[in-house]
């Protein structure tokens, strides 16, 4: 059995690589970061429906950032419906963690993040899970759970 996980991760390492690019270069420290963000990363969502959702820590010392597809996919809504959704999450269940990696909520016990510099993030495997959430923000029923 072969597998081409680099290929199958790429859309996902591409988002990531614009928002390590955004904030290296500064875009992030705009008047409106939730608007850079958004600008950042919907050329690399609407390439890649397989991503969907993006969480981002750091932009806001209180809160996390999630990004969802909303309707950008769907190809009869206006061109107005078609942003990306983005939320600022509070923080405050994990802001009392030393592991920042739970605010993700992900079990994180034992993991160490890799640097990928070629990818400009840390990276670390920690195995399937599955997404919850619809595309708009909406909770699925468990018979609808998509594998992460």
């Amino acid at each position: 059995l072969e597998v081409n996980a680099s290929g199958l991760l790429a859309p996902a390492l591409s988002v990531a690589r614009s928002v390590a690019l955004g904030a290296k270069s500064g875009i992030f420290d705009a008047e409106d970061p939730y608007f850079a963000l958004g600008a950042a990363v919907t050329p690399e969502m609407q390439l890649a429906p397989s991503v969907r959702h993006l969480q981002v820590l750091g932009m806001d010392p209180e809160r996390m950032v999630r990004v969802l597809p909303g309707r950008l996919h769907e190809p009869f809504a206006s061109s107005e419906d078609r942003d990306p959704l983005i939320y600022a999450l509070s923080m405050s269940a994990c802001k009392d963690s030393a592991d920042v990696m739970a605010c993700f909520g992900l079990n994180t016990t034992d993991i160490e993040l890799i640097p990928a510099q070629t990818e400009g993030a840390d990276l670390a495997w920690i195995g399937p899970s599955f997404l919850r959430t619809g595309s708009q923000g909406e909770i699925l029923d468990p018979a609808q759970w998509d594998s992460a």
